[in-house]
């Protein structure tokens, strides 16, 4: 665990190889696919060839029973705020972007796919990183430091879902169970200068993500 710690702190992110059980992994995204044709899912205005669902109560149980895996990960104790899991389609692309308070430390697990994606991170020397996950394998990040995105998927399907937290004794600590997530909150702006957020920044409607206005370089 020492070495998420020091990755996550010096890159911006850290993989953690077999987050999840591969065999888990590919039977989540099997039913999350059902479920999401279903309950004819629609995609989201952050990436609307997709179909996406907030707190889905599977990855919600992972994220609670994870809490004390992530806290040894980054040597602190973290809080849950909230889960958003995607079956991206083809053509899908996650735009470059930085997130809300709620997701100061988040994950992204790769439940299974057709095809290999990268998921693509600005490390603390303005490099990119592009990373790709295995079935099960997750990638830890400072979702509110560092910017990051998807280009065009190829494929025709791929599941994947974000796990966020706070550190209990961060300066994000306030959106644990993500509080806020209605954004109209009277302090929100407070809070988010406290996080070091700029102030340029767009709520995504359904609260989940805070869409950086900066040029995309």
């Amino acid at each position: 665990m020492t070495q998420h710690k020091e990755e996550l702190w010096s890159k911006n992110y850290s993989v953690i190889k077999g987050f999840l059980d591969p065999f888990e992994a590919k039977k989540l995204s099997d039913e999350f696919r059902v479920f999401s044709i279903k309950q004819k899912l629609s995609g989201d205005p952050q990436v609307p060839k997709s179909q996406s669902e907030y707190n889905y109560p599977s990855f919600l149980d992972i994220l609670c029973q994870r809490c004390p895996e992530i806290s040894a990960a980054i040597g602190e104790n973290v809080l849950p705020t909230c889960s958003y899991a995607r079956v991206y389609k083809k053509d899908a692309i996650l735009d470059r972007h930085d997130d809300r308070d709620a997701c100061e430390i988040s994950l992204t697990v790769h439940l299974d796919g057709d095809q290999e994606w990268p998921f693509c991170i600005e490390t603390p020397d303005g490099e990119e990183a592009k990373v790709i996950l295995n079935p099960g394998d997750a990638m830890i990040y400072l979702g509110c430091k560092a910017e990051h995105w998807r280009e065009k998927y190829e494929g025709d399907w791929y599941t994947q879902v974000f796990l966020h937290y706070v550190r209990s004794n961060g300066p994000c600590a306030y959106a644990v169970f993500d509080r806020l997530k209605d954004s109209q909150d009277r302090n929100y702006r407070e809070r988010k200068k406290q996080c070091g957020k700029q102030e340029n920044s767009a709520i995504d409607p359904d609260g989940f993500t805070i869409v950086s206005k900066r040029r995309v370089r």
